[in-house]
């Protein structure tokens, strides 16, 4: 064992069977017609070593080689496996329609050994991937053969038990499959990950392909965007002032577009920070505006252009803080939204007006 790998569950693996580790290849080779054949097999064996990615595995290979000819045919199964993306994304690649010639590459591709390549690949039950917000096991099995187009595949991956990080929120992984069907480093994409333990789960889907990912928003019931990346960002449904509509619209960009930074309140902990109009802060939202003797929230609805800071924070999945200072008075709430059920949330709001308010949603499903 030449890399420990960070990661814990790889760790507890190599205690407990890398004192088992073997390969033993057996054979013949005639020296006279310089063929032969062997016969490799692998008991958690490790294939990669590497400081972002591990990979033990066991099963028999078979190797056929002649003058003009090498055949590699086997099966393999993973004992357990890890693999890093941290940093992928930013290693520099090509153009897939640049090719680089060297001096005598023609020469060296002319003289090239044929070989046939055959193998049949289980992922096992430990096997991990994590990275670039992943963090999920993977199992399935793929067949791998070479090509005069390259290394072809075909099969399915399927994710289990993941988790995907994204803008700040730990979304599950409710279905990823991972389709081989050509070329082995572009498969077919089809992830959906959703944010639980909210009324209206939103999440993301990708789809396409592994070079040319296509990422939308999803939700359970079917919302209008605005409303899904509200859900998905802020656990609650937007604003209906609309003050939530620029912080939204610079989350999709920051979600759906390629920036590569979250925005500073994001990098503090807190899950929403901006202003809204006094009109609809929730100073004026816990009451009725006017009674039969005159207006609730004078103070505040006598000017219309009233701005407050807001800095909200989920604490759980079901608890909400919400703190507003007035930017030109001395008006100030706290609230704290709790979720009691799919349908019913309660508020309980401190400060220039206390109070306690009960909230029953229904949602009519197209």
């Amino acid at each position: 064992m030449r890399a420990a790998p960070r990661d814990s569950r790889i760790q507890a693996w190599l205690k407990n069977n890398a004192a088992g580790s073997a390969v033993e290849a057996t054979g013949a080779w005639s020296l006279e017609s310089s063929s032969g054949q062997a016969t490799v097999t692998l008991t958690r064996f490790p294939l990669v070593q590497r400081a972002d990615r591990f990979i033990a595995g066991s099963g028999k290979v078979d190797i056929v080689m002649g003058p003009n000819r090498l055949d590699i045919t086997g099966k393999a199964v993973a004992d357990v496996g890890w693999i890093s993306l941290e940093g992928a994304s930013d290693v520099p690649s090509l153009a897939s329609d640049i090719v680089i010639v060297r001096a005598g590459d023609e020469a060296e591709r002319a003289t090239a050994l044929p070989m046939r390549l055959d193998l049949e690949v289980d992922l096992g039950r430990q096997f991990y991937l994590r990275g670039m917000g992943l963090d999920t096991a993977l199992e399935g099995s793929i067949r791998i053969r070479n090509t005069r187009a390259g290394l072809r595949a075909n099969g399915v991956v399927n994710t289990r038990e993941g988790r995907f990080s994204i803008y700040g929120q730990t979304l599950v992984v409710r279905k990823g499959a991972v389709t081989f069907q050509g070329l082995l480093d572009d498969p077919l994409l089809d992830i959906i990950a959703v944010r639980e333990g909210v009324r209206i789960e939103a999440g993301v889907q990708v789809s396409g392909t592994v070079r040319q990912p296509i990422i939308s928003l999803v939700s359970y019931p079917d919302v209008p965007e605005v409303e899904k990346l509200s859900w998905l960002l802020l656990g609650r449904g937007p604003d209906a002032s609309g003050a939530d509509a620029g912080m939204l619209l610079a989350a999709a960009a920051s979600l759906l577009g390629d920036e590569d930074s979250e925005p500073i309140y994001r990098q503090l902990g807190l899950d929403e920070l901006g202003l809204r109009s006094g009109l609809n802060s929730g100073l004026g939202g816990l009451l009725p505006e006017r009674t039969v003797v005159g207006s609730v929230t004078s103070s505040v609805d006598n000017n219309a252009d009233a701005q407050f800071l807001v800095i909200g924070k989920r604490l759980n999945d079901a608890l909400y803080l919400t703190f507003e200072q007035a930017l030109s008075g001395s008006e100030t709430v706290v609230r704290a939204s709790y979720q009691i059920s799919e349908r019913l949330t309660a508020a309980v709001q401190g400060g220039t007006i206390n109070g306690l308010r009960l909230v029953w949603s229904l949602v009519f499903d197209d």
